[in-house]
């Protein structure tokens, strides 16, 4: 640049680098001047690679109507100029913005559309960015398994052409899927090489999601302490470069270690922070999980018509967007609220009777969903409005669901190999602890 000023380039490999290493202020100044000179110069090209940059920072911060608004333009212009290449990268950029706003259905089309374009013209990185967003819709939609297929096909792309971004970012995502099928320890290993890997390249975006499944992944083990460093570091990074999306997610786990703790208004008032900004930047999926964890403290209060509006509104969000993979928890919740409200017995029971005909994708949630399950079942045996032959058969559901769940709590401590971890995981979580100690009666 100090060589060739107007060089458009290398100002906004500049302005990427400044906004990898957590710049955004530095790195939006410098893609203004990169947009003024592309205009002075009437370089369209330049323009073209500015606007997408533009779009790129925006989406990074959670600013989705920025970041939509300069892609549309840059896609006008790109069409304008017949560069297909730029189409098909705007294209996987729109899907994914369609993504996080939980328009699955659009986004999974143009992300199809664009792996076309990529395969068509043999662009390697294009397809593994959309083979890695299109497991992130499946991801969304509650199909873990699919996602993971996806998410490996996009991994073996980015090794070969050597984009170690790219990689860092899939084995995050893979480090996900692995702690929800209940392989912690893989997942931990997976995501700490995705962080080491970023903190090699300085992206501080990636070493701040890395830290919060870090952080997952420990709260999933019970190990409180070590999970708490891992979201407050998120937290810190996440604040100092502005990272808005990763702000609301570390704030809702800090929330959930909270509510482990049975710390309710330290809980509620992180959950409350990070629903405003969900709700800020539109990320649905935020909003309802918010909601749900939102109504379990309600609920624990005795605030029975509060926990129940949280999760109605949560639910409608669900249905609306197609949020497969938060629906049968929503359900279940909702059926448990609406009893203990002594409300709406037969809506309840419906709601009981669809979240048991769903299908669990997320096997980490297995041992809660049964658990609450048993604690439905307890709760209709003791209503006055059924005979006492259905009371009787929900008494000898509940005991059935109370040791589906003890051994599902079972299952998964198999599968962590570290003694040490897994006294952890049977000890330190309450409800796992609940669950294992409850006593199993006699059928009746």
């Amino acid at each position: 640049i100090e060589k060739e000023p107007l060089m458009i380039p290398a100002k906004i490999l500049l302005a990427e680098t400044y906004r990898d290493s957590g710049e955004y202020a530095s790195g939006m100044q410098v893609l203004k001047e990169a947009q003024q000179i592309a205009i002075a110069e009437s370089n369209q090209s330049g323009l073209l690679s500015t606007l997408r940059s533009f779009g790129i920072s925006f989406w990074m911060r959670g600013e989705l109507d920025e970041a939509q608004t300069y892609y549309n333009e840059a896609m006008q212009l790109a069409k304008k100029l017949n560069f297909t290449a730029e189409e098909s990268s705007l294209l996987n950029n729109l899907g994914l913005i369609d993504c996080d706003r939980s328009h699955l259905k659009e986004s999974l089309a143009k992300l199809n559309k664009s792996l076309l374009m990529s395969n068509e013209l043999g662009s390697k990185s294009g397809q593994a960015h959309c083979l890695c967003n299109i497991g992130l819709v499946h991801y969304r939609s509650g199909n873990g398994e699919m996602a993971l297929e996806y998410y490996k096909k996009s991994l073996d792309i980015v090794k070969v052409i050597q984009d170690q971004a790219g990689e860092a970012n899939l084995l995050t995502n893979i480090g996900i899927i692995y702690n929800e099928r209940g392989e912690v320890e893989k997942a931990y290993k997976t995501v700490t090489d995705s962080m080491k890997l970023s903190e090699v390249l300085n992206d501080k975006r990636s070493v701040c999601r890395a830290l919060n499944n870090m952080g997952s992944i420990m709260l999933t083990l019970g190990i409180k302490t070590k999970a708490e460093i891992h979201f407050f570091s998120a937290l810190s990074l996440a604040e100092q470069i502005g990272l808005k999306n990763m702000e609301d997610i570390v704030l809702t786990n800090i929330g959930i270690l909270r509510i482990q703790t049975h710390d309710w208004d330290d809980a509620e008032k992180q959950l409350l922070k990070s629903l405003s900004i969900c709700i800020e930047i539109d990320d649905k999926e935020g909003i309802v999980e918010n909601k749900i964890y939102l109504s379990e403290i309600h609920r624990n209060r005795k605030e029975y018509p509060l926990s129940i509006q949280y999760l109605q509104e949560a639910l409608s969000i669900t249905k609306k967007f197609h949020l497969m993979r938060l629906e049968i928890v929503l359900k279940t919740e909702l059926a448990i609220s609406m009893m203990l409200d002594n409300q709406l017995e037969q809506k309840a029971e419906n709601l009981f009777i669809a979240a048991k005909n769903s299908k669990i994708s997320d096997t980490k949630i297995i041992p809660d969903v049964y658990w609450n399950w048993s604690k439905f079942c307890l709760l209709m045996s003791n209503s006055d409005s059924i005979s006492s032959e259905q009371k009787k058969k929900y008494k000898k559901e509940s005991e059935k669901w109370k040791i589906e769940a003890k051994q599902a709590i079972l299952n998964a401590a198999e599968k962590i190999q570290s003694s040490e971890l897994k006294s952890s995981f049977l000890n330190n979580i309450p409800i796992h602890k609940e669950i294992i100690s409850a006593l199993v009666t006699k059928s009746l």
